[in-house]
């Protein structure tokens, strides 16, 4: 499915639909994809919670593997000419990473974020100093800290991890 082309909301009362091209009739309700706000879980994703499903190994599992799969995608960054698109699909596999816990006790939570550090020391000193930011900045948020405005903590030191910048992105 493409990008929506026209406008994607509608009157108070009427359910915004939007051509997109592809298979299908071209038409699809906005009711029907899932749009959030950065920091704020998906709708859609919530609902596993409430009905009670959890995958077999665990939450705690689940952001495990994420955290492997961004270390292997930010190893891929190192020394690529257009390593964009390897940062943006880190960054999806980070944002995973960092829900699946979210659905954990809080003690499971803490053991989580505890052993990214352990997973990190595993890897290349290039792909652990990309992303000593990030850790740093989910260390901070998991204490309760927030981010400036600019998407930086502790003097720079913390950042929040996007897969995309309106100017060079902090992880090339």
């Amino acid at each position: 499915m493409t990008p929506p082309r026209a406008r994607t909301w509608g009157r108070v009362g009427q359910t915004p639909i939007v051509r997109v091209r592809g298979r299908g009739s071209g038409r699809v309700s906005m009711a029907g994809m899932t749009c959030y706000k950065p920091g704020e879980r998906t709708r859609l994703i919530t609902l596993f919670h409430r009905v009670g499903i959890a995958p077999r190994p665990g939450w705690a599992d689940l952001a495990r593997r994420c955290f492997v799969t961004v270390c292997r995608l930010a190893s891929r960054v190192h020394r690529n000419p257009r390593p964009l698109g390897t940062i943006r699909d880190a960054a999806y596999a980070w944002r995973q990473m960092v829900f699946h816990p979210s659905l954990c006790p809080p003690e499971e939570q803490r053991r989580v974020i505890a052993g990214l550090d352990e997973e990190t020391a595993r890897r290349p000193a290039h792909v652990v100093t990309r992303l000593a930011p990030a850790l740093a900045g989910l260390a901070l948020v998991s204490g309760g800290a927030a981010f400036g405005g600019d998407g930086t903590a502790d003097g720079g030191r913390a950042r929040r991890f996007l897969g995309w910048s309106t100017d060079g992105h902090w992880m090339r």
